[in-house]
């Protein structure tokens, strides 16, 4: 799905950004955020010639935009949308920190590395200089925005770990998360998610006030093997349920407008599967294995392979991830919990994730996993991911106990 921003910025593939920075951040982005925030603030568009200079928007040796979308990547780098210029208009979804993009650009041009480095520096250090006036730039924009409303599209990307998560991450009766960032974005999950069982009005999961908040059982336990309840508010702005606390006691629902009756139902824990969804058999020909997610895959993605693949053609790394996706899908006919499932907060789908091993042995952890989605009537394989500690609590959000016993 394509976004417009500012009338000549287009970002042609919205998911594939989104999970890239989310990848790169472990935070999920809101793209209306990302979109207000490169569209209100003048420090956040940085136009490029070949050589990494920055220029004047309206000069004629430019070649590129970085987009800066207001997130931030380990030791506080700035996460950038690149887009190539067409003609009157800029476009593409490559997604990264300065240094990660420079890489990508030494790799194609290693004769000009030097100077891209040298460059890059420079870059750096002008952005330092014209981001410190941002701050100010921000809060004259929140001047003009309505309050309540600014801080509620904030709260679902608040750099920091909320209040909320911490109290769950320390009371867990199964503390089976990598870390405290995939606890959280399990906790945001179940907002979107939510949304979806409400308009289905499967009130088996939830329960709901008269300004439409509601209560819902996680699946998690907490140390005396009760579930944690948390209370998500509405935000009718934004069509999005947010978590605000957790229900702690039968008098929580009535303090927070539910009756008694409602404090008696047992809820049923959050499903992240409708009819159908939770079935992953396919063939080889459910699979719509096309040149657009090979060239994705190989050529911009290149460096997530292990070194001794880089180096191989196209062709050669298109066999083996053909060959990975085959065998694959014969293991799970003979097991179907082979493939592991994952929902993404942005398009409330479930993904499926398949290991793809390179050098390492079938039987240990894989170096990478497929992303697969269905996309119409057939499976893509949309991208490949690093089998790190953020996919793994991804998995993990709709596999709560596989790793129990």
């Amino acid at each position: 799905m394509e976004r417009v921003i500012n009338e000549i910025f287009v970002i042609t593939d919205e998911e594939a950004v989104s999970d890239e920075i989310y990848r790169i951040t472990g935070h999920i982005p809101d793209m209306n955020r990302v979109e207000a925030h490169i569209s209100k603030l003048d420090s956040t568009k940085y136009y490029l010639d070949n050589d990494l200079n920055i220029k004047n928007m309206n000069d004629t040796t430019i070649n590129m935009v970085w987009l800066d979308t207001g997130m931030k990547a380990d030791f506080e780098k700035p996460v950038m949308i690149s887009l190539i210029k067409r003609s009157d208009y800029y476009s593409g979804y490559f997604v990264g920190t300065p240094d990660y993009l420079v890489n990508g650009m030494c790799r194609k041009n290693s004769c000009q590395e030097r100077k891209l480095r040298g460059h890059l520096s420079k870059f750096k250090e002008q952005y330092r200089l014209q981001n410190a006036g941002r701050l100010e730039e921000e809060v004259d924009t929140v001047k003009n925005e309505n309050k309540y409303d600014f801080e509620a599209v904030y709260a679902r990307n608040d750099e920091h770990i909320q209040e909320l998560t911490k109290d769950v991450y320390d009371n867990l009766l199964f503390p089976n998360w990598k870390s405290i960032w995939g606890l959280d974005r399990y906790i945001k999950i179940i907002g979107t998610r939510v949304s979806q069982l409400v308009a289905q009005n499967r009130d088996e999961f939830y329960v709901v006030n008269n300004i439409k908040s509601v209560i819902v059982n996680t699946g998690m336990m907490n140390l005396f093997g009760k579930d944690f309840l948390i209370l998500y508010r509405f935000y009718e702005k934004y069509q999005t349920y947010i978590a605000e606390s957790v229900i702690q006691s039968k008098q929580d629902y009535l303090n927070n407008g539910f009756t008694k009756e409602q404090s008696a139902k047992e809820l049923e824990p959050i499903n992240f599967f409708d009819a159908g969804t939770e079935i992953f058999n396919p063939i080889i020909d459910d699979f719509d294995i096309n040149q657009n997610c090979l060239m994705h895959i190989i050529q911009q993605r290149k460096e997530r392979f292990p070194d001794c693949i880089q180096g191989q053609s196209d062709a050669r790394i298109a066999g083996q991830l053909i060959s990975a996706l085959e065998r694959g899908i014969r293991m799970q006919h003979r097991d179907h919990s082979y493939a592991k499932a994952s929902y993404s907060g942005k398009s409330g789908k479930v993904s499926w994730f398949m290991p793809l091993h390179i050098e390492s042995p079938l039987c240990e952890s894989p170096e990478l996993v497929m992303a697969i989605r269905r996309t119409g009537d057939f499976y893509e394989i949309k991208t490949i991911l690093p089998y790190d500690d953020n996919l793994q609590d991804r998995i993990t959000a709709l596999s709560l106990y596989n790793k129990v016993w």
